[in-house]
């Protein structure tokens, strides 16, 4: 804290000397530094939200939410989006399909104690996809580190 005062920014130039990273920009980029002494979470909200909805407001492509800004506790985006950083632009959540899959045993599936084991996520016309799109999403999820099981057709769901 600079002393005498309780509240401060300041932006600062940064420059990443390091690999890329698909959560990182590369090269240079300004950050927003906020000093708060002696801050609760609503007070450090209270602050950064104008300023962030200003930021977006006026750099922004598309149009900024006015503050306040939601707020989802991280086990409800976990369960919600799969994710503790949603983008919440994309209207597709995850829903419990474990009553599902107990009623239809499926060996991929184990849906022992738990509350909650099984996870789907609804897209809406997905039955008028063909069987090539649900085949090139697997090969994805199982290239994005899913656990591989083998399909069958004889296997009613």
């Amino acid at each position: 804290m600079v002393r005498g005062y309780r509240r401060y920014f300041q932006i600062a130039p940064c420059f990443r000397d390091e690999d890329a990273r698909r959560d990182r920009s590369p090269g240079g980029f300004y950050q927003l530094d906020l000093e708060l002494a002696f801050a609760d979470q609503n007070q450090i909200f209270a602050t950064i939200e104008p300023v962030l909805f200003q930021v977006f407001a006026e750099l922004g492509a598309f149009p900024a939410q006015p503050p306040p800004f939601p707020r989802i506790a991280f086990r409800d985006a976990k369960l919600r989006f799969g994710s503790d950083k949603p983008d919440l632009r994309n209207p597709l959540e995850l829903c419990d399909a474990t009553p599902w899959f107990r009623e239809k045993p499926f060996g991929a599936v184990a849906t022992e104690p738990s509350p909650v084991q099984a996870r789907a996520l609804l897209l809406p016309g997905a039955a008028a996809r063909p069987r090539r799109f649900f085949d090139d999403l697997g090969n994805l999820a199982q290239h994005s580190g899913a656990a591989t099981f083998s399909t069958s057709r004889s296997a009613k769901l």
